[in-house]
């Protein structure tokens, strides 16, 4: 007959529970701080415009960014954008911060669910909390970037073939999930996955994991490859050309100009960016090598450990490298460090038992930073377009056009220009005579016009200068 939990199990069930909802309060005021301030993100930027002419235009797959950067946008599938306009559909661009908002809270959940089907709900819990404290977390997670719901369909796609038997009904859920990852950002998408399973299927010595991860992956990429047949049929192949070839076959081959090429990229932006979880991954190296670990923790300690290290070369492989790629292994890899944690204090019988304590503190001191406005201290405006140009530039009407001179393309001050003023900057080398120019104002990086050039200086910032014509 089974007993019933006694006092004890039910105190420590709630304290857990509270923890675990303390959690995901502590995140969610981590996602809004930055919103108090400004934080100027140049890809949540462009994706801003990407996603304002895709409802100003009706459209869910011919997208475009300026008339004269990417006036056919092919940098990314269409699907990740497809959450973010339809927000801005139903209530305008206020709420793009909060659709990523919530793909990072349930990218958070995942994590918690993982980890108790793992034997850890504790570990999960820490390693949620390393996880939401780095900067990666909370300066991006509540951006309109496409990283949010990649993590959100990759994390949970990885951690239910971690966990899930490797049944019919199971592998659905996961291929689901996994289709949706390679929807919004390709092989990134399914990575997690594909390392999860590889890693199942080594420590249960089991074929028919592989089969069963293998199916799975094979289904999930059918939805894209239907996509690209589509457009290969009904717009010419401009996704393919322009997504499959520009990008994804260019980063593998290396004839991208942008991303670095050492192969060891991702684990020098896992050193640089996974603070302060980065102690924590050493501490789980120096358990699993140790004879005293107990057998409660090693199992999640070696799923953990390995999936993380596979997704880590699995990133090594491409020749040109995105530190942001790499941001598919940082929930695993917290998760890692957070079993650590739980696993080198299991000697203590109330290690955990502060920790509700930690956790509602953390989360109480954020939230009144997030009331009082903390961010306009910590998240100061760095960009042209909203520091001392700000006054001039919110005189120009919108759609209005911005000449941005500079002897090389300044992606950042394109960004900031088009999606906080709505303007539409235009990028050129050398200034021209004002008869010559449509626009009636320029932002010139470098030396500013002559007195007679036709052109009067109204405002100057370190390198930059903003001129009109006279």
């Amino acid at each position: 007959m089974r007993q019933r939990a006694g006092p004890s199990s039910e105190h420590t069930l709630t304290r857990d529970n509270f923890t675990a909802a303390a959690l995901v309060v502590l995140a969610a005021g981590l996602l809004s701080l930055p919103w108090t301030g400004h934080v100027d993100d140049s890809d949540a930027q462009l994706y801003t415009v990407v996603v304002r002419n895709m409802v100003a235009d009706g459209t869910w797959t011919r997208l475009r960014y300026l008339p004269t950067v990417h006036p056919e946008f092919r940098e990314h599938l269409p699907f990740g954008f497809w959450p973010y306009a339809l927000a801005v559909r139903i209530g305008g661009e206020r709420l793009l911060g909060g659709v990523a908002a919530q793909f990072s809270l349930g990218m958070v959940l995942w994590m918690l669910w993982g980890a108790r089907r793992l034997g850890s709900a504790a570990g999960g819990r820490w390693g949620v909390l390393l996880l939401v404290l780095s900067e990666a977390f909370n300066t991006t997670g509540g951006e309109a970037r496409l990283d949010a719901p990649l993590l959100f369909f990759s994390t949970g796609a990885a951690m239910a073939a971690l966990v899930l038997p490797p049944r019919f009904s199971r592998g659905v859920l996961v291929a689901v999930l996994a289709s949706a990852g390679v929807l919004v950002k390709g092989p990134f998408g399914l990575l997690p996955l594909v390392a999860a399973g590889v890693t199942r299927a080594l420590l249960e010595r089991s074929w028919r994991v592989v089969l069963w991860v293998a199916g799975v992956s094979l289904v999930a990429v059918l939805p894209l490859t239907a996509f690209l047949y589509w457009d290969a049929t009904h717009l010419g192949g401009t996704w393919w050309r322009g997504y499959g070839q520009a990008q994804l076959l260019a980063s593998a081959l290396g004839r991208r100009t942008d991303g670095l090429q050492p192969w060891w990229y991702p684990f020098s932006t896992l050193g640089t960016r996974f603070w302060p979880g980065l102690p924590f991954l050493g501490l789980g190296g120096v358990l699993l090598v140790r004879r005293g670990l107990s057998a409660e923790h090693r199992p999640a300690l070696r799923r953990l450990g390995l999936t993380t290290l596979l997704c880590l070369l699995g990133l090594c492989l491409p020749a040109r490298k995105l530190w942001h790629h790499a941001l598919v292994v940082f929930p695993m890899a917290a998760l890692f460090g957070g079993v650590a944690i739980q696993a080198a204090w299991a000697r203590w019988r109330r290690a955990d038992s502060w920790s509700p304590v930690l956790v509602s503190a953390l989360a109480l001191a954020v939230w009144t930073g997030v009331v009082t406005g903390a961010g306009r201290v910590l998240y100061r405006p760095r960009c042209l377009a909203a520091g001392p140009f700000a006054p001039a530039l919110s005189r120009l009407t919108v759609g209005e056009e911005i000449l941005v001179v500079s002897p090389r393309p300044e992606w950042a001050v394109l960004s900031a220009l088009s999606a906080e003023r709505r303007l539409v900057p235009v990028s050129t080398r050398v200034l021209p005579p004002p008869l010559g120019a449509r626009a009636s104002v320029a932002l010139i990086h470098g030396v500013p016009p002559a007195a007679g050039s036709g052109w009067r200086v109204i405002g100057q910032r370190g390198d930059w200068a903003l001129a009109m014509r006279r």
